[in-house]
C-alpha cells in the first residue's frame, strides 16, 4: 500500500510539474504576442505619420499608439520638408493647319509626365496661338487627363496669346532694330522670351524651357536638384545652361529677372540676325556673366540633331549618362508620328537611315516608346504610383486667355 501511495504521488508531482510549465509557457507566449501586436500598431501609426507629414499644413498633432500594452502619446511635427514645385514650359505657334508640332509636344507631354517628380509638384506652362491653345486642350480632353490621378500635384496651364500677337510683334521690330527676321521662324520662336510677360514672376521663379521636340528619359527629381538660378550667388543669371555647349532647346530661365535679357539687346552694338537663337548668343558673347553654363549636369544637355553623325547615334555604347534627348529634323513626316521605322522610310529620307536603322533606333528609337505609350496606359501607370493609403490629386487643367 505504501509504495502504491509513493507511486500515485510521484506521478502526480510529474504531472503537476508539467501543468505548471505548460502553463508558464503559454502566459510567456501571449504576453510576446500581445507584445508583437502593439509593435506593429506602433509601426504603421508612426509610418502612417511620416507619409502623410508632408501633406499637412506644418502644426503640432499629438499621435497615439500602443507600445507594450500602454497608450503613447507622441508629438509630431508635421510638414517639415517644405514641397517645390518644378514649372517647365512649352510653347506652341501652330499655322498653316500643320501639326507636326503639337505631335511633337505630346510625345515630349507623355514623357514629362511619365517622369514627374517623386516627391514635389509640376507645373507645365503651355503658351500657344488660338489655334494651337484649342487643339492642346483637345488632345488633353480626348486623352482622358482630366480623370486621372497623380501620386503629386500636377497642373497644366495654357496660355492662349492670341491678342498678343500684334503687341509682340511691334515689340520684336523694335527690339530687332526693324532687322528682318527668318520667315522659317514663326513669332512662336519668341515666345519663350517672353514667358515672363504672361506668366506670373510672383510665384515662378525658375521654369525650364524646352524645345516641342525635347524627350525626357529619367526622372525630373535630378533636374530639379541642380537648378539654381535663383540662388543667393547666382541671382543675376538670366538663364542656365549646361557645360557641354549652349542649348536654346532647354534652359532654366530666371523669371523675375528675365525682362533683363531684352534690356541687354537694347545694348547691343549690332544686330545682324534677328533670330531668337541668335540674339540669344549675342547676349552669351557680349555679356557671359548674365549667363552660366555648367550648373546643369551634360546629361540634361544631349542633343541628337537630324541625318546620321556617328557620336550621337552610339549613345547606348558611350556610358553617358541620359536624361532627356533633344531631336532636330526636318519639318513634314517627324519620327514623332508613327517611330523611327516610318521616318527612315520615307520617301523623301536619304540612305543614311536605311543604312543605320540599329543605330537609329539605339537613339531616336529611345522616344518611340513615349511615340507608342497609350494615354491609357500612362495614367494607369501613374496612378499605381500612388500610397495605397491615399487617394491620389486630379490633374488639374485650366486655360487663361491673355
Amino acid at each position: 500500500m505504501t509504495q502504491s501511495y509513493r507511486v500515485i504521488m510521484h506521478s502526480l508531482a510529474f504531472l503537476c510539474f508539467w501543468a505548471f510549465a505548460w502553463i508558464a509557457l503559454s502566459h510567456n507566449r501571449f504576453l510576446f504576442q500581445l507584445d508583437n501586436q502593439a509593435d506593429e500598431q506602433s509601426f504603421y501609426s508612426s509610418s502612417f505619420t511620416e507619409r502623410n507629414k508632408s501633406n499637412s499644413d506644418g502644426d503640432d498633432v499629438a499621435i497615439q499608439h500602443m507600445k507594450g500594452g500602454k497608450l503613447i502619446e507622441e508629438k509630431k511635427r508635421r510638414g517639415e520638408r517644405k514641397r517645390k514645385t518644378l514649372h517647365m514650359l512649352n510653347c506652341i505657334h501652330l499655322r498653316d493647319n500643320k501639326t507636326e508640332i503639337v505631335e511633337e509636344w505630346e510625345v515630349n507631354f507623355k514623357s514629362v509626365l511619365s517622369n514627374a517628380p517623386l516627391d514635389n509638384d509640376l507645373h507645365i506652362h503651355v503658351i500657344a496661338n488660338h489655334p494651337g491653345s484649342k487643339i492642346v486642350e483637345e488632345r488633353v480632353r480626348k486623352a482622358g487627363l482630366h480623370r486621372s490621378k497623380w501620386r503629386n500635384r500636377v497642373f497644366l496651364t495654357i496660355y492662349d496669346v492670341e491678342s498678343k500677337q500684334v503687341e509682340w510683334t511691334k515689340f520684336l521690330d523694335e527690339k530687332t532694330r526693324g532687322v528682318e527676321r527668318d520667315d522659317r521662324i514663326s513669332i512662336g520662336g519668341y515666345y519663350r522670351l517672353l514667358a515672363y510677360q504672361v506668366i506670373d514672376t510672383d510665384v515662378v521663379d525658375e521654369l525650364v524651357y524646352m524645345d516641342t521636340d525635347v524627350v525626357i528619359l529619367t526622372n525630373l527629381n535630378d533636374l530639379l536638384r541642380n537648378m539654381n538660378t535663383t540662388h543667393e550667388e547666382n541671382q543675376s543669371m538670366i538663364w542656365q545652361y549646361a557645360a557641354t555647349f549652349a542649348n536654346s532647346g532647354f534652359m532654366v530661365l530666371n523669371m523675375p529677372k528675365f525682362h533683363r535679357f531684352w534690356e541687354l539687346v537694347d545694348k547691343l552694338p549690332s544686330i545682324d540676325h534677328a533670330g531668337d537663337q541668335c540674339l540669344l548668343s549675342m547676349v552669351v558673347e557680349n555679356w557671359p556673366n548674365e549667363t552660366y553654363r555648367g550648373l546643369l549636369p551634360d546629361a540634361w544637355n544631349v542633343h541628337l540633331g537630324h541625318g546620321w553623325r556617328r557620336g550621337p547615334h552610339n549613345l547606348l555604347k558611350s556610358g553617358r549618362n541620359v536624361g532627356m534627348l533633344h531631336f532636330t529634323g526636318a519639318w513634314g513626316e517627324t519620327y514623332f508620328a508613327e517611330g523611327i521605322d516610318k521616318y527612315c522610310n520615307y520617301k523623301d529620307r536619304g540612305p543614311a537611315c536605311k543604312n543605320h536603322l540599329e543605330e537609329y533606333r539605339s537613339s531616336w528609337g529611345l522616344a518611340e516608346y513615349y511615340v507608342r505609350l497609350t494615354w491609357d496606359w500612362l495614367i494607369y501607370f501613374e496612378s499605381s504610383k500612388i500610397s495605397y493609403d491615399e487617394v491620389g490629386f486630379n490633374l488639374n487643367i485650366n486655360t487663361i486667355a491673355v
